[in-house]
């Protein structure tokens, strides 16, 4: 059976890191991207009032 070295740790702890901070990222991303067309729909809105 293989035991888990002290480098195996730190590396599938790095890769869990990465992966999460990626996720995170991707989920910041998709929030600011949410806010930035609602900001344009509301401009649009009120270039078509005027």
């Amino acid at each position: 059976m293989h035991t888990m070295t002290l480098t195996d740790l730190v590396t599938s702890f790095a890769w869990t890191v990465i992966a999460v901070s990626a996720l995170l990222v991707a989920v910041g991303a998709l929030i600011v991207f949410t806010k930035l067309a609602k900001l344009l729909d509301r401009l649009e809105d009120r270039l078509k009032k005027r």
